[in-house]
């Protein structure tokens, strides 16, 4: 009889746990590691992207003979190059992560709102795994008459597993950076538009 008193009340203490405390933990973990993140992948484009790196060797424009553009043309080799540098400096970052310490504070396990953030903290550790995406987008807006901006977009989409006792959670994390931009001056409808 006590075996069964302590099997059921260890299911429920489980439970309860599941329930009350680790969405909470899971939750935690996730905003911090979409912090880290964002961080990794702001550090990658600055560190990839130097002063040589301009909306001219991201793209080839056609001219005609009067300079006017008559198509644009991504430069595949050097956005594949930089994609695969950006991807591999953030996937470096995140496999040095190491298992992470989220601290919650012990008013979190009675489950009401008023008490969430009292008494002294207790600490889970959580595991934090990810994989990574860069691809590069087109933006075009017309900004006048026959002017349109052109801009060149980075797009790091990441991954990220939380693992917890009890409960995993993956999440993506997509980062957008304007890398280059320019002015084509004419009007769109002429320009042929060659673009990933």
């Amino acid at each position: 009889m006590r075996l069964i008193f302590i099997l059921v009340l260890m299911g429920l203490v489980v439970t309860y746990l599941n329930k009350q405390v680790m969405p909470g933990v899971v939750h935690m973990s996730q905003m911090k590691s979409e912090t880290l993140i964002n961080e990794y992948v702001y550090a990658a484009v600055d560190k990839v992207f130097d002063e040589n790196v301009s909306y001219e060797n991201l793209m080839i424009i056609e001219k005609d003979y009067e300079g006017r553009p008559l198509s644009l043309q991504s430069n595949y080799p050097v956005m594949n190059k930089l994609a695969s540098q950006i991807s591999e400096d953030i996937r470096q970052n995140i496999s040095g992560l190491q298992d992470d310490t989220v601290t919650i504070p012990l008013g979190m396990l009675s489950g009401i709102p008023l008490l969430s953030s009292s008494g002294p903290d207790v600490k889970v550790n959580v595991k934090l795994l990810g994989s990574v995406h860069t691809d590069f987008k087109s933006e075009f807006n017309n900004i006048g008459a026959n002017q349109t901006q052109h801009k060149i977009i980075l797009e790091v989409k990441t991954k990220i597993a939380v693992t917890a006792p009890l409960m995993d959670k993956v999440t993506e994390v997509k980062t957008c950076i304007p890398v280059a931009e320019t002015i084509i001056i004419g009007s769109m409808p002429e320009l042929e538009m060659e673009l990933y």
